[in-house]
Order: structure tokens, then C-alpha cells, then sequence
């Protein structure tokens, strides 16, 4: 017995490889717009068929096409996705054509000119660098500022050391430093969340004061919610 669907509008790929699914189909012929397939006089499936067809309208989709040249990793331009609430509820599958360094995005049909305006953002973000690589190169510049903040704080301990209105001496400014030893160390290494850990666990003192202590954080804290 034979089964002919006309005047389809649907997503091939997805819709051939999922009607695959459907058992008692013996052949299948689908070209262009209607969908001829062969099954038993028994066959019981046709509801199954439909719903798949409706799944898979193109009408209940949107496709977006944006341009990127460059090194494309799939995994850079997936992680951004995930940290945007209505596109990655929105985005339900992309690829890039080498040829034409294009990127297609197959979306859900509420997808809007805010989505668009984000992905847009979002592609001329792109760095062409894989996962690893990018982390290492955000690593390498949280190390030069981790670097550069401590060698500021340091040179304003010995500044005090030298103020005749400042009480720190030379003994006051190496206790604060045995203290800091761990903060210094986490930060020379650009791991600037480990500092603040660290820091919070530092107790107070006449050298390492409590005001010392929030300038400290706070700065710390400011930097990690811009950076991270």
C-alpha cells in the first residue's frame, strides 16, 4: 500500500533520519515538496507520520545565516550560546559552511531581532581559538594584572614605611607581607579568585588592618566580577 504526503515544507535531514524510526515503512521516496512511502495494508502508523511531518515544518522555524572568517571551533561559539538565556533556549542546532565561512542557525520561530542582535555580538566576538587556548591567553593576562596590582599594593606599604605620619615600620610592613604570602602568590599566578579565598581567611592585627583588609577584597572582587 502507498502513501502519498503533498505540498510538504519540512527540514529534510532531521525529518528523513527520525522517519527512519517509524516501523512498516518498507520504502520511501521524498522529493522536494511530497513524500511517497510503501507500507503493509496493516500498517497502523500514519498519526506517528503526521506528527513527525508537523514536527519538522519549516514553519515553525526561523533560519539565520551570519558570516565569520576565520578559525571556527564549535565549542568557543557554544559556550557564548549557553551564557545567553533566550538563545540557548532558542538556537536548536547550527553548522559552518567552510566554503562560504558561513554560520546557519536553525531556531525556534520566536526568535526576534534582540536574538539576532545578540548573535550578531556574539559572532564578532568570536576569537577562532579553541576552548584550551583561549583559556590559557585569558590566563596569561590575569597573571600580568595579578602581577602588576601586587607590585602596586607592595609599593605603597614601603611609601608608608617612609611617611614620618604613618605609624608602619619596616617590621609592620614584612608581617603584613608573611601574611599576604598566599593572596601574593595567587595572584602573581593570575588566579585572583584563589586570592580573595585567602584573604578572607587573614585575621586582623595592628599591621593588617581591617580597613587594610576590605580595600583589599573589594578591589579584588571588582576585578573578578569584570574579568570572570
Amino acid at each position: 500500500m502507498e502513501i502519498l504526503k503533498e505540498n510538504l515544507t519540512i527540514d529534510k535531514s532531521p525529518f528523513i533520519k527520525e522517519l527512519s524510526n517509524i516501523e512498516g515503512i518498507n520504502n520511501k521516496i521524498y522529493n522536494q515538496d511530497f513524500l511517497l512511502i510503501d507500507v503493509n495494508e496493516d500498517w497502523t502508523k500514519e498519526t506517528e507520520l503526521d506528527a513527525l511531518i508537523l514536527k519538522h515544518d519549516l514553519s515553525n522555524f526561523s533560519f539565520v545565516e551570519s558570516d565569520f572568517q576565520g578559525s571556527f571551533h564549535s565549542n568557543e561559539l557554544i559556550k557564548k550560546i549557553k551564557k545567553n538565556n533566550s538563545l540557548k533556549e532558542k538556537i536548536i542546532h547550527f553548522d559552518y559552511e567552510i566554503e562560504n565561512q558561513k554560520i546557519h542557525f536553525k531556531c525556534k520561530n520566536t526568535f526576534d531581532s534582540q536574538d539576532q542582535e545578540d548573535i550578531d555580538s556574539i559572532i564578532e566576538g568570536l576569537t577562532g581559538e579553541d576552548a584550551l587556548t583561549t583559556l590559557m591567553n585569558s590566563y596569561e593576562h590575569k597573571e600580568k594584572d595579578g602581577k602588576s596590582y601586587y607590585n602596586e599594593k607592595r609599593s605603597k606599604l614601603v611609601t608608608r614605611i617612609y611617611d614620618e605620619n604613618d605609624s608602619l615600620t619596616s617590621e609592620g610592613a614584612f608581617q603584613i607581607d608573611i601574611k599576604l604570602k598566599n593572596v601574593k602568590d595567587s595572584l602573581r599566578t593570575g588566579d585572583w579568585i584563589t586570592s580573595q579565598k585567602y584573604l578572607s581567611l587573614i585575621t586582623v592585627d595592628e599591621n593588617f588592618t581591617q580597613d587594610f583588609k576590605d580595600e583589599l577584597n573589594t578591589e579584588i572582587l571588582e576585578y573578578i566580577s569584570i574579568k570572570y
